[in-house]
């Protein structure tokens, strides 16, 4: 992604982190150090004080570090299994007459922020499907669509900036035709089915995002 994107993304995945919890601190620091004053040094905690502040933190219900028993902030990244996920929930994903055969997430971010002791969860990704069609297509373009099928007509979507806060629209999603099959009726035929996979798509999203907040 380029500059501007990566800023517009970063952006994004901010006020997701924001949305529901006002981080707000002030804080002081003194540039003043007497010599005889060295840096305070790191000290490594025992596997007893550890335990004792993980425990802590489960208590309190945010599963935060243990280091961070508190909560007050805290920020993990969660994209290598984000993008896993969404393979596994995505491939598969059909409708009467079409269905995703292919996923692949070239970019995108997922993360989890604690926040003054409450989970915050967000994401934002590029995603790229690829779908084929079934003969099983019901209504007027039926016998089109069939035609197509039996073609092995199929073709890409494209979802950008896909975000909880789109998953009721799916507003930016491109569907395309891999090859033309010289038939127009068959071919519209065959991008009005992969459209209609927008619904499936949205309900699988949605269970992705809820898994997500499982974690």
């Amino acid at each position: 992604m380029s500059d501007s994107t990566n800023a517009a993304h970063s952006s994004k995945l901010e006020e997701q982190a924001k949305a529901k919890g006002d981080i707000s601190y002030s804080y002081w620091a003194s540039t003043d150090r007497p010599a005889n004053n060295p840096e305070i040094e790191p000290k490594k905690l025992s596997e007893e004080e550890a335990a004792k502040l993980q425990q802590a933190a489960a208590q309190q219900g945010t599963n935060a570090s243990a280091w961070n028993a508190a909560g007050t902030f805290e920020e993990r990244n969660v994209t290598e299994w984000a993008k896993q996920q969404l393979q596994q929930t995505l491939v598969g994903t059909s409708s009467s007459s079409a269905v995703i055969t292919g996923c692949n997430v070239p970019s995108g971010d997922a993360h989890i922020w604690f926040i003054r002791g409450k989970k915050r969860h967000g994401f934002e990704f590029d995603i790229e499907l690829q779908w084929s069609l079934s003969s099983s297509s019901g209504g007027s373009d039926a016998a089109a669509a069939a035609a197509a099928a039996a073609a092995g007509s199929g073709g890409s979507i494209k979802l950008t900036g896909v975000s909880p806060d789109e998953l009721d629209d799916l507003s930016h999603m491109e569907v395309t035709l891999s090859q033309a099959s010289g038939d127009a009726a068959a071919d519209a035929a065959a991008l009005a089915a992969a459209r209609g996979l927008k619904g499936p798509l949205q309900q699988a999203l949605a269970g992705f995002y809820a898994e997500l907040k499982t974690k």
